[in-house]
């Protein structure tokens, strides 16, 4: 397995920027080659979960090959921190605007995302370490599990 990129998380998240700006540029153009697919395989991968009782956050997602996806019926924060940067506010809001997240806050199809802490950022609704955040049905995380 080779070994996870040494940049910061800072330098992560500009790059994670830039991608994505350029898939709403070449999307406008109708070039979809950025565009992240989601295959189902007959070996799923296990699902990883986020759950928040007290805010009804109730999501379920799985690594992928492009990063992280979150399931169809996801349920996600009504509301976002005020810390949480602008970046993952507009991802968060293009998310609405294109029908991916409905007015009840549920992800209507799966959706994915660069990294386990961007999809985590845009379900919690604050910044958050995804590889700690997603846990499996036994309460491992996915950073434990990776990490073997």
């Amino acid at each position: 397995m080779p070994a996870e990129a040494s940049i910061s998380e800072m330098d992560r998240a500009e790059m994670d920027e830039f991608i994505d700006n350029m898939r709403l540029i070449l999307g406008v153009l109708g070039h979809k080659i950025l565009e992240p697919s989601i295959k189902k395989k007959s070996d799923e991968k296990e699902i990883f979960y986020i759950l928040q009782d007290h805010s009804g956050i109730k999501a379920n997602g799985k690594p992928i090959s492009e990063g992280f996806a979150v399931l169809k019926g996801s349920k996600i924060a009504d509301n976002v921190a005020s810390s949480l940067s602008k970046s993952v506010v507009d991802k968060r809001q293009v998310l609405f605007d294109k029908g991916i997240v409905d007015e009840n806050f549920t992800f209507t199809q799966d959706w994915a995302f660069t990294s386990p802490s961007l999809a985590a950022a845009i379900v919690v609704g604050y910044s958050i370490n995804g590889r700690n955040a997603w846990k499996n049905k036994k309460g491992i995380s996915l950073k434990e599990i990776e990490e073997g």
